[in-house]
């Protein structure tokens, strides 16, 4: 693997992963943190961010001064059992949202 980042629709590149923020549009710690996780793991398995408004990756990437090349976004109601049935999308689910 050259670490270059990897398509998110690309079939085959690995163990999906999802990371779920309920604030992604303040652009804060949490969210820099959960950005900076989707970076790394796009260079090798497809990465979706998941929050409950809409977000455009490569505007969230320059506010927070990441790389998100190839990562995603879905948008998925708040509700804890939302974004529980959510979760079994993925074989790997993170939430960084504080207090939640």
């Amino acid at each position: 693997m050259d670490g270059a980042p990897v398509s998110a629709d690309r079939a085959g590149a690995g163990p999906t992963v999802g990371i779920y923020n309920q604030y992604w549009t303040t652009g804060g710690g949490a969210e820099t943190y959960g950005g900076a996780m989707a970076q790394v793991l796009a260079r090798s398995r497809p990465v979706e961010l998941l929050g409950p408004e809409p977000v455009v990756p490569a505007e969230l990437a320059d506010r927070l001064r990441l790389d998100l090349a190839g990562v995603s976004f879905r948008t998925v109601d708040p509700a804890a059992r939302a974004v529980e049935a959510a979760s079994a999308d993925y074989e790997l689910f993170v939430n960084v949202s504080h207090m939640s």
